[in-house]
């Protein structure tokens, strides 16, 4: 047997309701109509996103980073439209727009302190 690669990732969060509207604001991203009642599968290629309720024992307060060790990348075409909107806001920017191999690229924390890179080199 042989896997082919990540066919779906899934975020726990805090606050269901607020991590929506945060991907939905800043990433653009839209809600899929499919998916359970304890989470937000949003419309994502090639590969699904969502975003779920805490799964039982899990206390994401107890860690001092969410998802530490694990690299979570998006493509998105508007990288440094994203992060100005990101930091006027006041949201956190890990590390600044860099022009590199990936394009604009840029790290920012969601509401629940996971890491996520944007870059704009598909």
């Amino acid at each position: 047997m042989t896997a082919t690669g990540p066919d779906f990732i899934s975020l726990q969060a805090r606050d269901l309701d607020v991590s929506q509207a945060f991907y939905e604001h800043y990433l653009g991203f839209v809600r899929s109509p499919e998916g359970p009642p304890h989470a937000v599968v949003f419309d994502t290629r090639p590969i699904a996103f969502a975003l779920r309720d805490l799964l039982p024992g899990t206390d994401l307060d107890a860690v001092a980073q969410p998802g530490i060790g694990v690299a979570l990348w998006f493509h998105a075409t508007d990288v440094q439209d994203i992060h100005d909107a990101l930091a006027a806001d006041g949201h956190t920017i890990v590390s600044a727009p860099v022009d590199g191999p990936f394009g604009r690229t840029f790290t920012f924390a969601d509401p629940d302190g996971y890491l996520i890179t944007l870059h704009d080199r598909a």
